[in-house]
């Protein structure tokens, strides 16, 4: 048996049905919390008239403000090279777990560039 399934969007500020092509979903972030609300296009567009000061002050912020490190994580190291460097001027190392990060600092120093 076949199914079809209709989503009807909502205009989420005056509750009238929003047909095809007649609003959209929008999706923003404020305070460190991400919203969605549907609107028709007339609301989108007072939304947008009434971000468009701040937004034009605003700066743009990639990844929700995250930073990378470059150095190497474990996941990318081989790890049984670790341990042998490390065994080699006599470091006492597991053969499983984590390697200590003063360890792993010295590794990378060394012969992990």
């Amino acid at each position: 048996m076949a199914q079809k399934t209709i989503v009807t969007l909502i205009d989420d500020i005056n509750g009238e049905s929003i047909g095809e092509g007649e609003g959209r979903t929008v999706a923003f972030a404020f305070d460190g919390t991400n919203y969605e609300i549907d609107l028709l296009d007339a609301h989108v567009d007072e939304l947008s008239a009434a971000l468009q000061p701040y937004i034009a002050q605003a700066r743009r912020v990639t990844r929700a403000g995250t930073k990378s490190t470059s150095r190497p994580s474990a996941a990318k190291r081989d790890l049984a090279r670790v341990r042998e460097w490390l065994r080699a001027p006599g470091h006492t190392v597991s053969e499983r777990g984590r390697i200590p990060a003063a360890l792993l600092e010295e590794y990378d120093a060394g012969a992990g560039k």
